[in-house]
């Protein structure tokens, strides 16, 4: 378009109030822009990549807990019921084999005459009920039996530990007695 002057702008360009030529912008944006607006979005996802791994780190230690807690609590609350039916003159207390901690294993009778074992093989504790064989756990840290006080042969203590993997890098434990 001739102005005046006979001079022809350029359509991104227009005079201002004081008679100057501003160039206007055709439009896109600028490298600057791109690259703060890249880095601002990087910036984004790195704290929520890093965000989530912790979530879900904290996911699979907190089911790790619960899955240990209540295992640990079925076992206790599983033996602690048929000891309390045993015979006190018919209770021993041994270990399975010379590789296994002394005191993983009981044995005893109850009232209606079972013979009731449970015991430890390295991280399984059994169960054993007139000849049938169950397993309990598959990942016992240990089973510990004792008599707490040697003049009261009806008192027994019983201390079960239990290990659960929570990712590649943590493991959790519990250990309970009843």
């Amino acid at each position: 378009h001739p102005s005046r002057s006979g001079r022809c702008y350029h359509p991104t360009q227009a005079k201002n109030h004081l008679g100057l030529i501003m160039v206007k912008k055709a439009g896109g944006y600028t490298l600057v822009e791109l690259l703060v607006v890249s880095a601002i979005v990087a910036i984004i996802f790195s704290l929520g990549s890093t965000l989530f791994i912790k979530m879900d780190t904290f996911f699979r230690i907190s089911i790790a807990k619960i899955e240990t807690q209540r295992d640990v609590r079925n076992l206790i609350n599983l033996i602690s019921q048929d000891i309390r039916q045993a015979k006190a003159s018919q209770i021993y207390l041994s270990r399975e084999n010379a590789s296994q901690p002394p005191y993983s294993k009981i044995t005893f009778q109850n009232t209606s005459g079972d013979t009731i074992v449970f015991w430890q093989d390295g991280r399984t504790l059994s169960m054993r009920k007139n000849g049938a064989t169950s397993t309990l756990a598959k990942n016992l840290h240990s089973l510990f039996i004792s008599y707490p006080s040697t003049d009261n042969p009806l008192l027994i203590t019983i201390l079960v530990s239990v290990e659960k993997k929570a990712d590649n890098q943590r493991t959790f434990a519990m250990q309970m007695g009843g």
